[in-house]
């Protein structure tokens, strides 16, 4: 992160993972600013070639390039390309030795990742694309392809043990992975949900509103204004993400 740009915005305090959100909740807002930082660039594409209708890329700022480059944004380097799930690519595929064929890793990237030595075993799961500020055990196509109307799951559950993620169930793990077309929603999702087309973003506004819409009428039928649960019901407590869609 050495020399990575900055600037301020009024955020969401990052929220704590083991705790679980009150109800109706989506986060809570800061009242003041705090300094933000350039880590990770993502982008995506419509493109009628993919299996899912979308290709999605990731950068991310690489300050090991120093003053080679003198432009901090130019230090922005690609980790990686992705336009499909592999959902045949189960733990079983990755033993045996086969790769992710619908995921293209940045050699650069891959090579930078090994050298800063963390615990991060890949980019994305099992060897798919996820950028830097994401996590390892999903991917960016099977998160952002949970994007519809009703509530589901974004990445699998599991838990660490010395160092190395164990899944609860390998089905609900790969159910995560399945290659949802554009504008479709998921197998499980719920019915009458519908697609938010791969946009979290506007998964997250919609639920904004309808949590905003509900607190009206609540309003609206008991006369009571509830100021600290209007505080609640935020924007979501997740980090700042900066996406450019083309």
């Amino acid at each position: 992160m050495k020399g990575s740009p900055s600037w301020p915005a009024v955020t969401c305090p990052q929220p704590d993972p083991t705790v679980a959100p009150p109800k109706g909740s989506s986060g809570t807002r800061n009242d003041f600013a705090s300094e933000v930082r350039l880590i990770q660039v993502d982008w995506a594409t419509v493109d009628e070639r993919s299996p899912i209708g979308w290709v999605f890329g990731t950068f991310m700022y690489d300050g090991t390039l120093g003053d080679a480059t003198p432009n901090p944004w130019d230090r922005l380097t690609s980790v990686g390309l992705m336009w499909g799930n592999d959902p045949d690519l189960d733990q079983a595929a990755i033993e045996g030795g086969q790769k992710a064929e619908e995921s293209w890793i940045n050699p650069a990237a891959e090579e930078l990742r090994r050298d800063l030595g963390g615990k991060r075993p890949s980019w994305g799961w099992n060897g798919r694309l996820n950028g830097p500020a994401d996590n390892f055990i999903s991917a960016c196509t099977s998160c952002h392809g949970r994007a519809q109307s009703a509530g589901t799951r974004l990445v699998q559950e599991g838990k660490l043990v010395e160092d190395k993620w164990i899944m609860r169930d390998e089905k609900s793990t790969m159910a995560l992975f399945e290659n949802i077309k554009s504008g479709r929603t998921s197998l499980s999702a719920s019915r009458g949900s519908f697609s938010a087309d791969y946009s979290l973003q506007l998964t997250s506004g919609w639920t904004n509103y309808t949590n905003w819409l509900r607190e009206q009428r609540r309003e609206e039928k008991t006369g009571d204004v509830d100021t600290e649960r209007k505080a609640a019901l935020g924007l979501a407590g997740r980090r700042v993400v900066f996406r450019l869609w083309s």
